[in-house]
């Protein structure tokens, strides 16, 4: 499996510009054989996005640029960083990461833990060829609350310390 990423220089605030950042990004790495593309943390909205998080028009904005960015794909899979709602108890906002694959439903992972939407998201990636069912990786994905997918054969496991809202391992 070949593995974009996507290193780019956002800017705070910018949701257009860094929307077409990461469109331009993904294409190119696509072109040249990516299957998976991945963005830095908070990629739509700059980090850290602070107190912009509280104007009237800026998640939902940011929410949009996540779908256009979804509708855009082609065969490669895009993790991207967003802030999404946060619809239950605590803080409004989450800083998140979604997995976009053309033709899927959209799967989104929140972080949970530690300071609100300021504070490094350390995401590891773990590839592995194990068949999904393994017990090696069905207990760190319930051990990590972890958003999993399988591409192109391979288990693409992103754990850190968040919570998805599809827990499935796909």
């Amino acid at each position: 499996m070949k593995i974009g990423f996507a290193q780019l220089n956002l800017t705070v605030g910018d949701l257009s510009g860094n929307f077409e950042k990461i469109a331009r990004a993904y294409e190119r790495l696509a072109a040249a054989g990516a299957e998976l593309v991945l963005t830095p943390e908070l990629a739509i909205t700059g980090y850290p996005p602070q107190d912009l998080v509280f104007k009237s028009r800026f998640v939902p904005e940011n929410l949009e640029a996540l779908q256009g960015l979804h509708r855009r794909l082609g065969t490669a899979a895009l993790l991207v960083g967003f802030v999404d709602r946060n619809e239950g108890r605590g803080k409004p906002f989450h800083n998140a990461a979604a997995l976009l694959e053309a033709g899927k439903p959209m799967r989104k992972a929140q972080r949970t833990s530690r300071s609100y939407l300021l504070t490094m998201f350390s995401m590891k990636i773990v590839i592995s060829n194990r068949p999904v069912g393994s017990s090696h990786l069905t207990s760190m994905a319930k051990k990590l609350a972890l958003l999993s997918v399988k591409i192109s054969g391979l288990n693409i496991i992103c754990r850190g310390h968040f919570t998805t809202s599809n827990r499935s391992v796909v």
